[in-house]
């Protein structure tokens, strides 16, 4: 498979001055003194992106993504190292870049498509299409400046995609649009995808990546910190974004700790009950590993002080072994250990579509349940019981332990994708959930009398 983007060794510096008189001096300055300083926004930056591939670029502010973006579009030059790029190339980099504010909507668009290497007969040909897609109506002929800038995007995609791009670039421009505009983008991106074309996107909807994506590069501070299948790359961003690392210290041990005692008895119930049944169903308590839904492939974080040792999952009330019917009561019961003390504890669980999309999640913090005041060596069993009208399939689980604080909550253990649970459905409907639907049919009277 040939490469439509080569990036390696890419780096990037730029000269910071603190005002821009610095700036004036040392360019001036007989004695090549120095006023200001040298910023690093990309180091050593190398991946691939096969032709006809669609790839997400991840990050947090500050990342480098978008001056990464720039220079595969060749605004700008790196410092070091070379990008390759096979193929025309149609970039939304960011709102308005390259539209005269001043110019109607559709001479930005005609200067847009000439400039990006199409014929005047094909520009002309393709205004109308633009503008239809745009949906801006009348203002299509007004000067952008008027628009607002969610209609400003819409032109500025619209270009984009008829121009009829090798290699579609798209700087999180599409957030700005409303849900029907970003659900015509992205039935759009799909028909590029499926013509064979190369689209890199930077986005913060991480969904859209799991479910839009092949493959994903994780940014932080101007490195590579991870690439590969959009999931895991996504559940090492929620890592970084929770711990602030992505170091996967945690991740690397999945396995409970062998070398302590088993935890003592729990002493309190974060379901604010006390029947939990647990202690009661060693039938159905069984070490993550040693349970055939055990996925090993799960990303697991935190800073350690609580892990969670044992769990239970019951399907009306029995201990799962296979798969579990469409409208069963499920029970995920868990045990977690601390190993420190902890104020303000929360728990909670998701249910995942294989391809990222979250079907439900909820904690104990949204029910305004905090277990308050654990201390080491004590343990809290936590139970949620959900009815699952799922769609036949697999899905995956995650569980986490969190501390709330008034900074926000810290990650004490998180397990994604800790457990894959196949349903099974004999009622048929279509999407995720059955909603249980109602309908019936009136057939009108026939064989009436017909007036002459």
């Amino acid at each position: 498979m040939t490469n439509a983007v080569q990036v390696r060794n890419v780096a990037k510096r730029f000269r910071v001055f603190a005002n821009p008189m610095d700036r004036v001096l040392e360019y001036f300055d007989p004695f090549r003194r120095e006023y200001g300083k040298d910023f690093w926004a990309l180091e050593d930056v190398t991946f691939d992106v096969p032709a006809g591939r669609t790839i997400g670029i991840l990050g947090r502010n500050g990342s480098g993504k978008s001056t990464l973006l720039q220079m595969v579009c060749g605004v700008l030059q790196p410092t070091r190292g070379e990008i390759d790029v096979d193929g025309r190339i149609a970039a939304l980099l960011e709102l308005g870049a390259g539209f005269c504010p001043d110019l109607t909507g559709r001479e930005n668009a005609e200067f847009f498509c000439l400039q990006n290497g199409l014929t005047k007969a094909e520009t002309a040909a393709r205004l109308d299409e633009i503008g239809e897609f745009a949906d801006v109506g009348e203002f299509f002929d007004r000067p952008m400046r008027t628009y607002s800038s969610g209609m400003f995007v819409r032109v500025a995609f619209a270009a984009s995609i008829h121009v009829d791009p090798d290699i579609l670039v798209v700087d999180e421009a599409l957030s700005v649009g409303d849900a029907r505009f970003q659900h015509k983008c992205f039935q759009r991106v799909q028909q590029l995808r499926d013509a064979g074309k190369t689209i890199i996107v930077v986005t913060h909807d991480l969904t859209a990546v799991v479910r839009h994506c092949d493959h994903a590069v994780l940014l932080e501070r101007g490195r590579v910190v991870d690439s590969g299948e959009p999931r895991e790359v996504v559940s090492v961003y929620h890592e970084l974004l929770a711990t602030g690392r992505s170091d996967r210290t945690l991740t690397q041990r999945s396995q409970p700790r062998q070398d302590e005692a088993p935890p003592p008895p729990p002493a309190k119930v974060a379901t604010g009950t006390a029947d939990v049944p647990f202690e009661g169903r060693t039938d159905a308590v069984a070490r993550f590993a040693e349970c055939p839904q055990y996925h090993s492939g799960e990303l697991r974080f935190g800073d350690g002080r609580a892990e969670f040792v044992e769990f239970a999952v019951l399907a009306d009330g029995e201990p799962l072994s296979s798969s579990v019917p469409c409208g069963a009561t499920v029970e995920i019961l868990a045990r977690v250990y601390f190993h420190d003390a902890v104020e303000h504890a929360v728990f909670g669980f998701g249910f995942f579509t294989t391809d990222g999309v979250l079907v439900y999640g909820t904690n104990t913090a949204k029910s305004h349940e905090l277990v308050d005041h654990v201390v080491p060596g004590e343990s809290v069993v936590v139970r949620f019981r959900v009815t699952a009208p799922l769609q036949a399939g697999a899905y995956f689980l995650n569980l986490g332990c969190n501390q709330a604080t008034p900074d926000g909550p810290v990650a004490l253990d998180r397990r994604h994708s800790v457990l894959q649970v196949e349903f099974e459905s004999a009622a048929e409907f279509d999407g995720l959930v059955d909603l249980a639907s109602e309908f019936n049919t009136v057939r009108p009277q026939t064989g009436l009398a017909r007036s002459a």
